[in-house]
């Protein structure tokens, strides 16, 4: 919807001029003299300040990642990780098993349907979500405002959140989250 576009629209404005402005702060001090280009050799407490503001810098770029994933991304960042490589057919599975229970909370008119490959991405993601990103993940699969859900909702988006979790590790035999963490990193 238009509201959802402008919103993007300005936090990724945002995102790139802070990009801008720290890769033109870079360019700035990768200049200063002592420079390798320049190859003029300065006193220590100029290379002291070069490097706390390199270090500034890398900092700013961390944060900026950090407000990309939370801003741009979100709940939904499960869409950049790697597919788990282990058992493919336990997620299947789960999927499907899942899928029923969400069906159930669908209008019965047949207006609304579940998006298997989003359902996918969300149990792909658990690993790296908290309760609180995967209520909202289910509320966004039901098409329920995940921002004003009615209390009903979030009820049933927690106890359906809860439920997927206690599935998921039944599905992987106790498996810690960390491991399935590290298997996405390394397929």
């Amino acid at each position: 919807d238009e509201y959802t576009k402008s919103t993007t629209d300005n936090a990724l404005s945002r995102v790139l001029r802070r990009f801008d402005d720290i890769m033109k702060a870079s360019k700035l001090s990768i200049g200063r003299p002592g420079d390798e280009q320049q190859q003029q050799p300065i006193p220590q407490h100029q290379w002291k300040e070069y490097w706390a503001e390199r270090q500034s810098l890398d900092a700013q770029l961390g944060d900026l990642l950090a407000s990309m994933e939370s801003e741009l991304v979100g709940r939904w960042r499960g869409l950049l990780l790697g597919t788990l490589q282990m058992e493919h057919g336990l997620v299947v599975n789960l999927v499907a098993s899942f899928r029923i229970r969400l069906e159930a909370k669908l209008p019965k008119d047949g207006s609304a349907t579940i998006d298997e490959s989003l359902l996918f991405v969300l149990v792909n993601s658990l690993a790296h979500l908290d309760r609180s990103e995967a209520v909202q993940c289910i509320a966004d699969l039901l098409a329920w405002p995940a921002d004003s859900m009615s209390p009903q909702q979030l009820t049933d988006a927690q106890e359906l959140a809860a439920a997927l979790e206690t599935e998921f590790l039944d599905a992987f035999g106790e498996m810690e989250l960390s491991s399935v963490q590290e298997l996405q990193r390394n397929p």
